[in-house]
């Protein structure tokens, strides 16, 4: 069953309530059911402010309010309206159990006909709804985690910026959409048209990835080559340039010609004549 039947369900069940409860008022003898009613509501009420108050003060002392201060799942709340952080949503989400609970309650006390596939469908929907969140909190979480480590990896690997935000961008939004994909899928969504949309992105990114790193992987691999002809220190001369070697970097290798840093590509140490002197920087 989907969400839009089940509130369907949810609402023609208050409607029938509401109803009732008209009725049951109306007769001084069921003065009982409406004491019973005042007071699962009190109950609930104070439960649910009780719990979330608690579950916050958890949250905060594990530290999860700290770690999770400035996710990605934070901007999400705040660009959805939502004005607190992911601490106060989780609080929110238990504090809105907790009611949906006692409205089902309420319902079995009022005796409604279809109280009991309603109670069953919230039951069902509530720990699915949670399992949903906290996956997709998590999958967020993930994604800043490994899209900065990719950055950073990226950067320190080839040297380049662009590249390096790259990297970290596709690893983040991918792993991002996945954790949606997968908590839209327990709240019974038809997902079909993400899956789609999914391989679409990958394919793209695939086709951005080739076409932007074909010339950077021969540089690359050709830095290992370099590495074992050359040291720092050796005076070079190539194509016109000459210097003393100062750094190796993934890409490049740094000459030093007077007042003047020149950064030749690895490839063109090895594919053009090359002179080699031992010298060393003292």
């Amino acid at each position: 069953m989907d969400i839009s039947s089940m509130l369907y369900y949810i609402f023609d069940g208050l409607k029938s309530a509401a109803l009732l409860f008209t009725s049951e008022l109306s007769s001084l003898a069921n003065v009982q059911v409406l004491m019973k009613l005042i007071g699962v509501v009190i109950f609930g009420y104070i439960l649910a402010k009780i719990v979330k108050l608690v579950i916050v003060k958890i949250l905060i002392v594990t530290g999860i309010r700290r770690l999770t201060q400035k996710s990605w799942f934070n901007d999400f709340l705040k660009a959805s309206g939502y004005k607190k952080d992911l601490v106060e949503f989780l609080g929110d989400i238990v504090k809105w159990s907790i009611y949906l609970l006692t409205f089902t309650i309420i319902l079995q006390l009022l005796g409604i006909t279809s109280v009991s596939f309603i109670s069953t469908e919230i039951i069902n929907f509530i720990p699915r709804f949670i399992f949903a969140v906290l996956i997709l909190i998590v999958g967020f979480m993930i994604a800043d985690f490994f899209g900065k480590a990719f950055e950073e990896a990226a950067l320190k690997l080839f040297g380049d910026e662009g590249v390096g935000k790259l990297s970290g961008g596709i690893t983040k939004y991918s792993v991002a959409l996945t954790s949606l994909i997968i908590s839209l899928a327990l709240l019974g969504f038809d997902i079909a048209a993400l899956l789609v949309l999914l391989s679409i992105l990958l394919l793209v990114v695939v086709i951005i990835l080739y076409t932007g790193i074909k010339d950077i992987i021969p540089e690359f691999s050709a830095g290992f080559t370099v590495k074992r002809m050359f040291r720092v220190g050796n005076k070079v001369k190539v194509d016109g340039y000459e210097g003393i070697i100062e750094s190796f970097e993934p890409l490049f290798v740094v000459l030093i010609s007077g007042k003047k840093t020149i950064r030749l590509t690895n490839t063109m140490l090895i594919k053009n004549p090359t002179i080699k002197e031992e010298k060393k920087i003292k």
